[in-house]
């Protein structure tokens, strides 16, 4: 079967590796910094793989992104300084 857009909508497991080789390095191009790259290969994995549901703190978890509360300012709770 093939999509509007050209790519085989059927792939075998093992075609699925030089499939997705095919579509990390159609994205990847447009990033120059090899560490933005390798994230994006990573988020690609994330949201084309088994996670249940694909929110961003799911999603980065099943990535290896960082742990539970591990975002510096935005952790959502917030302390008021004692004075």
């Amino acid at each position: 079967m093939v999509t509007e857009c050209g790519i085989n909508a059927t792939v075998t497991l093992d075609q699925w590796s030089d499939v997705f080789a095919d579509l990390y390095a159609r994205i990847a191009r447009r990033f120059t910094r090899t560490e933005v790259r390798e994230r994006v290969r990573r988020c690609l994995i994330g949201l084309l793989g088994k996670v249940e549901r694909k929110n961003g703190w799911q999603l980065a978890e099943a990535i290896g992104d960082g742990a539970k509360g591990d975002n510096p300012g935005g952790s959502g709770a917030t302390r008021t300084p004692r004075r």
